[in-house]
């Protein structure tokens, strides 16, 4: 099967658990993350070593290297904004 990358924006509880996951899974060529919280990116950014790190998730969009976004970001009410950009951006 073929490798793709894929961006985790919000990497709390739920979304560190996705990220680690990720990171791990043999189809996932490249993890890219996307969190507010500086430390928790420092902190996976460490532990996960992934190929881009960004408290703005918009700077991921622009990837061509990105074919799957999870999020996992809190308050729910910006999901679907965070969909709707992801889906515009190709």
């Amino acid at each position: 099967m073929r490798q793709i990358g894929v961006a985790v924006i919000g990497t709390g509880w739920c979304g560190g658990i996705r990220a680690e996951t990720l990171a791990k899974h043999p189809l996932v060529k490249t993890l890219h993350l996307a969190e507010i919280n500086a430390q928790r990116l420092d902190e996976l950014k460490r532990k996960l070593n992934p190929a881009t790190v960004t408290a703005d998730y918009k700077q991921l969009l622009g990837s061509g290297d990105i074919e799957a976004v999870y999020i996992s970001a809190t308050p729910e009410s910006t999901h679907y904004p965070m969909a709707r950009d992801a889906l515009n951006a190709g």
